[in-house]
């Protein structure tokens, strides 16, 4: 069972009394490093907006008169002038604006996204607020608040050492927000973060591999974490429940 401890980020880094309880049959749930690296490609293509695009022969609009007839001059036939080698004629093999249809199935799409959370409380990358509640919306307070935490994790000397050399290479705080989908309290710290560089604010509805795999840490509110944990409880049971049927 491992344990996370519940900080106030707000009152520099108040490590409150409460902790959070991980199961460790949820590791069970997690998937290869091939399927986190296919659910990411498949989120960067369905990004893709495709801007170059080519007309070929059939799609240019021209003349269907022969150019000249077909024998006797001594050139070659031809039997339009809509073809690649004529001025004005179409591309041959040009790119074209296609809507590429690649996805992933919904079931491996969350247990990948929930897999990369899992690596990031391997490598302690993980910090578990109280709340996001903000009096006022002020982003001087968040960038303070979240440069309090990326030093703290450069101070903490239980991190890998490629875990190290990403939160010091990198000059933007590189952090993702995740609050709860339910709590209205946290619209303060979604305005508040969106001008900072490298800070992106979703909801726990809305996790996904690309957001988790691109930022060195993240940074959670505790309702927001107890919710994903149940969700995949609940997966936990029926797989279970299913073995005990088939058995």
């Amino acid at each position: 069972m491992v344990q996370l401890s519940v900080l106030n980020i707000f009152n520099p880094l108040e490590i409150l009394d409460e902790k959070i309880e991980f199961p460790d049959n949820l590791f069970y749930l997690a998937c290869s490093e091939s399927a986190i690296e296919m659910t990411y490609y498949v989120y960067n293509m369905q990004k893709r907006i495709g801007s170059s695009h080519t007309k070929e022969r059939w799609a240019v609009s021209g003349t269907t008169k022969k150019a000249y007839k077909q024998k006797g001059t001594g050139r070659a036939r031809h039997g339009t002038l809509r073809a690649s080698q004529f001025r004005g004629g179409g591309v041959t093999f040009g790119p074209l604006n296609l809507k590429r249809k690649v996805k992933v199935n919904k079931n491996l799409r969350s247990i990948a996204a929930f897999t990369a959370l899992m690596e990031h409380i391997n490598k302690g990358t993980l910090i578990v607020a109280n709340d996001f509640v903000m009096q006022e919306v002020k982003t001087s307070l968040a960038c303070k608040a979240l440069k309090n935490i990326r030093d703290s994790l450069i101070d903490n000397s239980s991190l890998s050492d490629d875990v190290m050399k990403n939160l010091k290479d990198r000059k933007s705080i590189n952090c993702l927000l995740i609050g709860d989908s339910s709590d209205v309290l946290s619209n303060n710290i979604m305005l508040s973060s969106r001008n900072i560089v490298g800070v992106k604010f979703i909801h726990d509805t809305y996790l996904n591999v690309y957001d988790l795999v691109r930022n060195n840490f993240l940074v959670i509110t505790k309702s927001a974490l107890l919710k994903i944990i149940n969700k995949f409880k609940d997966r936990i049971i029926d797989i279970e429940e299913e073995g005990q049927v088939e058995a």
